[in-house]
């Protein structure tokens, strides 16, 4: 997780930044939704 915030420092503007946070936000209540069904 650490090693993806790094990586997300090659975002060029906020917007593409909050852009994939939201995207993985997404896929991580998926995968913690099944996980704890």
């Amino acid at each position: 997780f650490i090693k993806k915030i790094r990586n997300e420092m090659k975002f060029k503007t906020p917007d593409d930044l909050s852009r994939q946070i939201k995207k993985d936000l997404e896929k991580a209540k998926d995968y913690f939704s099944k996980v704890w069904a």
